[in-house]
This record gives C-alpha cells, structure tokens and sequence, in this order.
C-alpha cells in the first residue's frame, strides 16, 4: 500500500478522481442548499402573510367597534332628543336623563379600551357631551387637552367622508404618546352635524398592539399616505437577524399597517446549514476513500493504456507487481547466461570442438588416398 501511495502516476490517478467526486459533491451541496433557502424563504413568507392578516383583522375588529358604537347611538332616541334642545346648558332636560346619556358615552369608551375620551360633537349647536357631562364644544376640547380650531379641522376632514371613520393627528393631539382621534358622522350631511369623537390614548393603543400583535417590532397605521400613529418595540434586532416588513391595506378602512415582524423563530438555517455541512465533510471524507480504491483498481490497467497510446514513457516500473515481473525476468536471463556459458565450459573442457576439426580433416586425406588407387 505504501509502495502504490509513492507511485506517481497513482497518485495523479487519485487526485483526479478526489477532485472529480468532490467537484460533483459540491455542486450537488449547492443545488440542495439554493433549494433548502428557497424552500426556508418561502415558508417564512407565508408564515409572514399569514400572521400579517391575522393582525390586520385583530385591528380592523378594533376599529369597527367604533362603527358598532356609532350605530347605536345613531340610532338612540336620546341623540335626536339632544340634537332638538336650543340651549347650551339644556336647563330645560332632566338632570338624571342627562346623567344616562353621559353615562351611556362612559359605557362606549369603556367598551374601546384604547380612548382616552369618548363624546358626541354637535357643531351647530356647539354642544359635546362626554361621560362627564354636556359641555361647550371649546370646553370639551380644553378639558381634554386640546384646542378649539380643531373642531373645524375635523369638520373639513370628514367633509364628503359620509359612511367612513376618519383618522386624524397632529403635534398637539399626539401629545407625546402618539395619540390620534376617531371621527366619524352619525348623520349622512354635507356639513357634519352629528359627530362620534373617540380620543385614542396612544398608551393604550401601543398596549393593544403588544398584546395582541405578537412579533410585531414596529408598527405604522396611515391615513391617505399620512402616518397617523407609530409604534416601537424597541427591542429591534440586528440586520442579520430574521426581520420582515409588510405594509397591507385594511381590509374595511381606507387606511394601510405596516408590519415589521421578528420571524427569527422560523430561522432554521443556521441549523441545517451547519448538518449540511456535516454531511458535506461526510461525503468528501467517503470521495476520499472511494477515489482511493478506484485508483488502487484502475492505476495498472489505466497505466497499460497510456504506454499503448504513447501518453507515457513505456517499461517504467508501477508498484510492487511490477518490480517482482522485472525482477523474474532479470533472473531468468542470468540463469540463461549461466546455462550457456557452462556449455561453452564443457566444450572447451572436452576439446570438442577440435576433434570435429581433426577428425574432418582425416576423413579428407583418405578421400585422396582413395582416388590414388
């Protein structure tokens, strides 16, 4: 074995077929890695779409409960009773009817969970009615932090907006929390007339997201291109990590989310990838050993058709076969030297060679004494 391994031309024949199988091992670990990747990618892609119109539901059910709690109280004979009355302090409607009807408007932001404040708008009337009171529409709006020009933003927002929520922020309405408002008309006026104001807290609106849109590492909510609220986990992770963004429309609204999604538990790859490589090592350390034996089996005959073919020096010595073959024969010719020079020692021995030589000659002169008589 060791005589072969210095053989090299059995040396040349191994590594040519080692590189041979590790060329096609490799390429066939290439292949099966592209298609693995491709395989992992669409997976999590789908995973991804997956979790996205979960959480775009969850969000969506949470907004239309906005438009189950304009319903009723567009439908409620309290709010056409309201809408009637002339005077802004209403003197002239029960205290404790007054009392239901704020308490109604409590039950309606308690049912949301994400406002900070629920009220009914009646711009004409310049009248609001929260779960504290009948107010002011200027006094509403300070006692919630905000300024009165934006009873007319809204106005003009939701202008030609007949049957759909609106969304709306700004510096002041955020707050520093995110914070966005809610409007939409409880009568089909060009003018609005009738107007649900929910008052997101951007706090609890971000303790929704948590707890209900799992994964999620950032959050964008925008209204006619315009973003209106965004959230950050905070924990985002670095670019190596599984990461994924999407931007979906809603399914009932006229705004859009967007999604950044940690995925990293779907991240296989790093683990196939290292028992792919195992596997690789496996396969090259069995090329290896393959390459070795179809080299020990072919080196002669390949070697025999190389010195037909002129691709190599003839009556070169190949392994231990050979040197015995030219051994054999070295000695067959020194015993056949050492035959012929033993005869040539007895015919010198016997003086063979001379008495053929004397006898020829006698047999000549009585030829001619013969031919005398």
């Amino acid at each position: 074995m060791l005589g072969v391994g210095k053989n090299k031309f059995f040396k040349t024949l191994f590594l040519t077929f080692f590189l041979l199988m590790a060329a096609l091992i490799l390429v066939f670990y290439g292949i099966i890695s592209y298609q693995l990747e491709r395989g992992r990618q669409a997976s999590v892609e789908q995973e991804l779409l997956r979790k996205v119109e979960r959480m775009t539901q969850v969000i969506d059910e949470k907004f239309s409960t906005v438009d189950m709690i304009a319903t009723q109280i567009a439908s409620s004979s309290w709010i056409r009773y309201a809408g009637a009355q002339s005077a802004i302090l209403y003197s002239r409607m029960d205290t404790l009817k007054k009392q239901e009807i704020s308490q109604t408007i409590g039950n309606a932001n308690d049912i949301l969970k994400i406002a900070k404040s629920t009220a009914i708008l009646f711009p004409r009337k310049n009248m609001a009615i929260d779960r504290v009171s009948f107010w002011e529409c200027e006094r509403y709006l300070n006692s919630v932090d905000l300024y009165p020009r934006l009873l007319y933003n809204l106005q003009t927002a939701l202008e030609g907006n007949y049957s759909t929520q609106v969304l709306y922020t700004d510096d002041k309405v955020k707050a520093g929390y995110g914070n966005f408002i809610i409007v939409k008309q409880l009568k089909y006026d060009d003018k609005p007339s009738q107007i649900l104001f929910v008052y997101v807290d951007g706090r609890l609106f971000e303790k929704f997201i948590k707890n209900n849109v799992s994964d999620t590492l950032h959050f964008v909510l925008t209204f006619d291109g315009n973003p209106v609220y965004e959230w950050n986990n905070g924990n985002v992770k670095e670019s190596g990590e599984q990461i994924y963004a999407k931007t979906v429309p809603s399914g009932m609204y006229r705004w859009t989310y967007e999604f950044t999604v940690d995925m990293s538990y779907l991240n296989s790859g790093n683990q196939t990838a290292y028992f792919m490589l195992l596997g690789c090592a496996g396969f090259l350390i069995l090329a290896f050993a393959a390459s070795y034996l179809l080299a020990r089996l072919t080196h002669r005959p390949v070697s025999i058709l190389a010195e037909r073919f002129g691709m190599k020096k003839p009556h070169r010595i190949y392994g231990l076969e050979d040197i015995e073959k030219s051994y054999l024969e070295l000695n067959n010719e020194k015993e056949g030297m050492e035959s012929l020079a033993n005869q040539y020692y007895e015919i010198g021995k016997d003086d063979f060679l001379g008495g053929l030589l004397a006898g020829t000659c006698e047999k000549e002169k009585i030829k001619e004494h013969i031919r005398q008589y």
